[in-house]
């Protein structure tokens, strides 16, 4: 990418990030950390990971929905 001034630069993955919570979101965070007797840090990169899993199960859950309700049609599909 290029910046307004015109040097280009590339994300870095080895960069730390700086996360700037709101209050309700600083004290959500806190919540967690007390909850789980973590840092706030492993508190919100905790969240994170249980976050993605649970969409990743959510999106394989509705995939198997739709198998299910369309497997008639998919077999047909599949035999053209």
């Amino acid at each position: 990418m290029v910046s307004p001034s015109g040097i280009t630069w590339r994300y870095r993955r080895d960069m730390a990030m700086t996360l700037r919570p709101g209050p309700d979101e600083e004290a959500a965070l806190e919540r967690l950390a007390h909850r789980w007797r973590v840092s706030k840090q492993q508190a919100a990169l905790r969240a994170i990971r249980e976050q993605d899993e649970r969409l990743g199960e959510d999106l394989l859950e509705v995939s198997d929905q739709l198998a299910e309700r369309y497997a008639e049609a998919l077999d047909r599909l599949g035999s053209l």
